[in-house]
């Protein structure tokens, strides 16, 4: 059983990944139109989403995210400092958005260089870091699904389990049960033999009984 539940939560991590789709495109924002990196997560609640990006964002060195436009929900992480991605040795502002996207929902990450927004033909370098950092993200997110998809799974497995453990403890009553009924119908079964018995010889007591009454009645009508 353990091995077909870990055989399906990896496979719901496959599928969370591979359905993860990143694409590039002009994007509106609170500056403007700019070019931005766009990550479709189907099967995610937007509000995880947004909790997990600004958790991600803040673990990079710079500021931590805020709001800077609360209509749009777009967020800010200014002066980031991304080497772990190997996107060069200037900070980074990160505007980001998340809202919900079909059955899913939808990152849109602006990458302000200072001297223009993060472009694949303009930034081919940093772009395949940012790139990176993106998928790693979107991991980041199907890992956490999984992870909350073994919780349930767990759960009802834990139920399951329990159920079994009543089903296990009702056959042991049952069986005791049956013995209980056994020893109840062989008493019984002992009980009808003596009544047998008994009414035999209440049988003959009402015929001796009979025949006192009859002689007595005899006597009586003798004497009229």
């Amino acid at each position: 059983m353990k091995h077909i539940l870990l055989s399906l939560i990896g496979l719901l991590a496959f599928s969370a990944v591979g359905l993860s789709q990143l694409s590039e495109g002009a994007q509106s924002m609170s500056l403007g139109s700019k070019n931005a990196l766009v990550l479709e997560l189907p099967k995610t609640d937007a509000k995880d989403v947004l909790k997990q990006w600004k958790s991600f964002a803040n673990d990079l060195k710079g500021s931590k995210a805020k709001r800077i436009d609360k209509k749009s929900g777009e967020h800010l992480n200014d002066n980031i400092l991304i080497k772990e991605f190997d996107m060069g040795n200037n900070t980074v502002d990160i505007y980001s958005r998340v809202v919900e996207s079909g059955n899913g929902s939808r990152l849109t990450v602006w990458f302000d260089l200072g001297a223009g927004f993060l472009s694949s033909a303009q930034h081919p370098t940093q772009y395949k870091a940012a790139e990176k950092m993106m998928y790693k993200f979107a991991l980041s997110v199907s890992k956490e699904m999984v992870e909350d998809q073994l919780k349930e799974q767990k759960k009802i497995l834990k139920g399951q389990e329990g159920d079994f453990k009543k089903l296990v403890k009702n056959k042991k009553k049952y069986e005791d049960d049956i013995e209980d009924y056994k020893k109840k119908i062989e008493e019984r079964e002992n009980d009808i033999k003596q009544n047998l018995e008994d009414q035999s010889n209440k049988k003959a007591e009402i015929q001796k009984q009979q025949s006192v009454v009859k002689e007595i009645e005899k006597r009586l009508k003798d004497l009229d």
